[in-house]
């Protein structure tokens, strides 16, 4: 399956080429991840891939959209599994995210005008992946200072050197930041199956998909081990086949199993 990810760019199912399996995912920077992930699996119309410092400064709803399209093109109609606790009767249950219904938010980069409490305008670009880098070179924690190096111009001006954002802006300048990217700051709606109370949850998206990719590619390293030990093929062979003949490769192989 071909999905359309962003502007143009086609996504591919991950775990459907043999470098996918060269991506750590516990390497403890996500970003670099995400970047090596939608170089692997984004081409455009003449099959080019999008170069790692293109991606990094895309915006991170942006990349958050392709991966999005990546998921669904491996498994369309995909649904993350979540478990939520009822904050009325303490119970435990789980519900289904529907990635579909999250692709449906597509990202807007254009800049973010907001007139600040003083009365002066502000221009802002949405944080990407960039940004996370030069926050961590500096060893930048501050809330406010995060926001103020989003700040592009102030009335039409570049901002000055040491230009600050007021604490008391942050909140409402988050909110329009949330308005412009939802799905980096997603709240679904889930109902109690024991009591019915209705709990509005934050869901961390990237970190869901993330996970749900190492997953994948840990059942892909286990199906390569076992079909190469048992039919000694290679690693790209094996990787190349489509998914549902290495299942039922490996279905005939279990203990039990008998031919038809």
């Amino acid at each position: 399956m071909n999905v359309v990810a962003t502007s143009g760019w086609h996504a591919r199912a991950f775990g459907s080429a043999v470098a996918d399996l060269d991506l750590r995912f516990d390497a403890g920077a996500p970003q670099r991840t995400i970047t090596a992930l939608l170089a692997h699996c984004l081409r455009d119309a003449r099959g080019d891939a999008p170069l790692p410092g293109e991606l990094t400064r895309w915006s991170l709803a942006r990349r958050l959209h392709a991966l999005i399209a990546v998921r669904l093109a491996g498994e369309p109609g995909a649904h993350e599994p979540l478990q939520a606790r009822c904050e009325l009767c303490d119970a435990e249950y789980e519900f289904d995210l529907a990635l579909e219904r999250c692709a449906e938010f597509v990202p807007d980069d254009a800049p973010l005008h907001w007139l600040a409490p003083d009365g002066r305008r502000l221009q802002l670009h949405l944080p990407c992946a960039a940004d996370f880098e030069a926050w961590q070179a500096r060893g930048m924690v501050d809330a406010q200072r995060l926001a103020a190096m989003l700040v592009d111009a102030v009335d039409d001006a570049p901002p000055l050197d040491g230009f600050e954002l007021d604490a008391a802006w942050l909140l409402p300048l988050a909110d329009a930041m949330a308005m412009r990217d939802p799905l980096n700051a997603l709240a679904v709606d889930a109902d109690c199956p024991d009591c019915g109370h209705r709990q509005s949850l934050e869901i961390e998206l990237e970190s869901l998909l993330l996970h749900a990719f190492a997953r994948q590619q840990r059942h892909l390293l286990d199906s390569v081990l076992r079909l190469a030990q048992a039919l000694h093929w290679t690693e790209s062979e094996i990787v190349a086949l489509p998914a549902w003949r290495r299942e039922f490769y490996l279905d005939r192989m279990a203990p039990g199993a008998t031919l038809t």
